[in-house]
């Protein structure tokens, strides 16, 4: 351990006669000790002291926890491991790639059965980074969802306005864009084409599209500007004819 004051630090004197006298600092300076090896001016001078500190023990390391293990082990960027010689840089994956535009085609999917598909719609619904029409639209995966022809959309709540604002409507068989016809309501083919918009009050509606066969839908995207106009829930069903 470390001295408790400066008076208590070792000292280790050279006597002159090849022995060393261990001290302290306080007692050197009053050592009777001392004083009989420095009788005279040259003996003093023959003596060296040098103060010796006593360096811990250094202390064990602690055992990783399992999150520590887990961050030594993965590679960079990602760890603290450095990357295996020949190494291949990580692709970028859809839904990577899909984050740094902002959009999220999965994250809001609450569930999809093969009856329905529930989508919690982000507010705004749009893509501010996109470079065409097509692309400011975000996409949901609703991959799993029954064929149908006739489709049901069916709009819930609204984020904070009084009515829904829908500018743009997608949908996706493997993954390609297909066309469709929008039955009901009057009016609502405004939302098949880019800076479209169709809008009306009330926080419940419901929109039927006819594809024209029976598809198994992939995904649906959708545009929404007006964060405030932007519909709470979108639920994707077989519309009954």
């Amino acid at each position: 351990t470390w001295a408790a004051s400066v008076e208590e630090l070792p000292l280790r004197i050279y006597g002159g006669g090849g022995g060393y006298y261990e001290h302290s600092w306080g007692a050197a300076r009053n050592s009777e000790e001392l004083m009989s090896h420095c009788t005279s001016l040259a003996n003093a001078r023959a003596w060296q002291a040098s103060v010796e500190f006593e360096v811990p023990a250094p202390a064990e390391p602690a055992e990783p926890t399992p999150l520590e293990e887990l961050a030594a082990a993965l590679p960079l960027p990602l760890g603290r491991r450095a990357p295996a010689a020949g190494a291949m840089p990580a692709e970028p994956t859809s839904e990577m790639l899909a984050c740094e535009l902002n959009m999220t085609p999965l994250t809001h999917v609450r569930c999809v059965s093969c009856e329905e598909a529930i989508i919690d719609v982000p507010s705004p619904c749009n893509n501010a980074e996109a470079d065409t029409p097509d692309d400011s639209c975000l996409s949901f995966n609703i991959s799993g969802i029954g064929p149908m022809r006739n489709v049901l959309l069916q709009f819930s709540g609204i984020h904070d306005s009084h009515c829904i604002g829908v500018n743009q409507l997608l949908v996706f068989c493997d993954g390609e864009e297909i066309d469709f016809e929008v039955t009901s309501p009057e009016g609502g083919n405004a939302m098949k084409k880019g800076g479209g918009w169709w809008a009306v009050a009330g926080t419940e509606h419901k929109v039927t599209l006819d594809l024209g066969e029976e598809r198994e839908l992939s995904s649906i995207a959708m545009q929404c500007t007006n964060s405030g106009a932007t519909p709470k829930v979108l639920r994707v069903t077989r519309a009954t004819t």
